[in-house]
């Protein structure tokens, strides 16, 4: 399972490669240090002493592997594609192919920074310290390849860069949005000047979405060798950074987990222990929630009024907004 072939044994600490220069860069900082093991296929397997390294070694073997693809990626949660690629040309985001400039108008739009940077758990939590791991064995790689070494496809490029926690902060985000409002990233806008025309107002079927999975669980009862089994088919892409990537994350006394992971994840999301094994697939269950925007009557792009009300209590009412994306596109390139 894990392996037989050991390929590439790497210890990513304060004494890789050059002992004096790795020590003196986190001299001040927090210590980063992972173990990791390439076995059968280059399958990583990162040993840490605590989250920090895992996030740490994570990072740094998802980079050797995908380092153009996962800077790529931060280039488009910052709402830059149109700046280093142009606003006409046309990436993935999420699971649709739509063009740059309303990636960029959806990311900067959606993703609220300040806000986000406000939710941030303690430093001594979990989640932060994988967070600030994955930035530093990021970076770390950057530093170990130097320009010249970069791969090929994206050697030279101004947007190869290191990274902050704030590209965490917004490629998080952009994952928790992968089955819901980035589905709207490049929506139609309503034909300028236009009346508004009656529309039915309603959730799509669970069919309408284009979104499925599958994951099956079989008890001990059900099996030849009498042991469970779990089998997750998450209908997710065979390329680009929502691919799954295998990986093996342990520290002593703490998680010892396999699974898989996406771009710019620091842990396991689908996998399994010694105890149990877990997946995930897309529900029934009706977890997105309906506001009316209330548009003038002689033209769909202008809001008349929007409000925002739970369980009756008023949140935010706002007047006049522009709602029509062409224009937000024709201003958007115009201030690049």
């Amino acid at each position: 399972m894990l392996g037989s072939l050991v390929m590439r044994h790497v210890i990513l600490s304060a004494v890789l490669i050059s002992t004096a220069v790795t020590t003196l860069a986190h001299a001040r900082g927090p210590r980063y240090e992972a173990n990791i093991v390439r076995t059968t296929h280059g399958i990583p397997h990162i040993t840490a002493s605590n989250w920090r390294g895992i996030g740490y070694g994570v990072a740094y073997a998802y980079a050797q592997d995908n380092l153009c693809m996962l800077a790529e990626e931060f280039v488009t949660v910052a709402g830059e594609r149109s700046l280093h690629f142009g606003p006409a040309q046309k990436a993935v985001v999420g699971f649709d192919l739509i063009d740059n400039i309303a990636a960029d108008v959806f990311f900067r739009g959606v993703i609220d920074l300040p806000k986000l940077r406000t939710t941030i758990a303690p430093r001594t939590s979990a989640s932060v310290q994988l967070r600030e791991g994955y930035v530093a064995g990021y970076n770390k790689l950057l530093r170990d390849l130097g320009p010249a070494n970069v791969p090929i496809a994206c050697r030279g490029k101004a947007w190869v860069r290191p990274i902050t926690m704030d590209d965490m902060l917004r490629i998080g985000e952009k994952q928790a949005l992968l089955a819901g409002s980035l589905a709207v990233a490049g929506a139609a806008p309503p034909i300028t000047g236009q009346p508004v025309q009656g529309a039915s107002l309603g959730l799509p079927q669970l069919h309408e979405t284009g979104v499925g999975s599958n994951g099956w669980a079989f008890g001990a009862e059900t099996t030849a060798n009498k042991r469970g089994v779990l089998v997750g088919n998450p209908h997710f892409p065979w390329t680009g950074p929502s691919r799954f990537y295998q990986l093996h994350v342990t520290i002593p006394g703490v998680i010892d987990v396999m699974g898989a992971t996406l771009g710019g994840g620091p842990i396991p999301t689908i996998g399994f222990n010694k105890d149990m094994a877990w997946t995930h697939t897309v529900t029934a269950a009706r977890h997105f929630t309906i506001f009316e925007l209330k548009l003038d009557p002689t033209d769909a792009t202008i809001a008349e009024r929007v409000e925002a009300f739970v369980d009756g209590m008023e949140l935010c009412n706002g007047f006049g907004e522009l709602v029509d994306p062409i224009e937000q596109r024709s201003r958007f390139a115009r201030d690049q």
